[in-house]
């Protein structure tokens, strides 16, 4: 009866103790990004440009530009864009692998505009 009593006891303690399915999995999605796989550095002129991922925006240049600091994707292949009105856009796809690629994009003025549109 005592070893019963035990095997519940630490049944319970057990299921108090067990991490929450939402919890690991809120866990896995912080390790994956803490990874860095899949991270896209960017370095642009002008570094204000607009840059999204698959059509969706996901700020400047500048919020993924410099050391430590990267724009984090799924696995897949995904279509990068950096635009600013009054410039050429830039177009890419990617598809991570583990590594950190590093792009430079330079948008070139579109005919008859100068170089700082607004």
């Amino acid at each position: 009866m005592i070893r019963g009593a035990l095997a519940i006891a630490a049944a319970l303690l057990l299921g108090c103790v067990a991490e929450p399915a939402s919890v690991r999995r809120a866990r896995e999605v912080v390790e994956g990004a803490m990874a860095r796989q899949g991270d896209v550095g960017l370095s642009c002129e002008p570094a204000d440009a607009a840059v999204e991922v698959d059509g969706v925006p996901r700020g400047s240049c500048a919020d993924f530009a410099g050391e430590g600091r990267g724009l984090l994707l799924g696995t897949g292949m995904h279509r990068l864009e950096v635009k600013k009105e009054g410039y050429a856009p830039y177009l890419s796809y990617y598809a991570p692998g583990g590594a950190r690629l590093q792009l430079s994009v330079r948008l070139s003025p579109l005919a008859g505009q100068q170089g700082d549109v607004r």
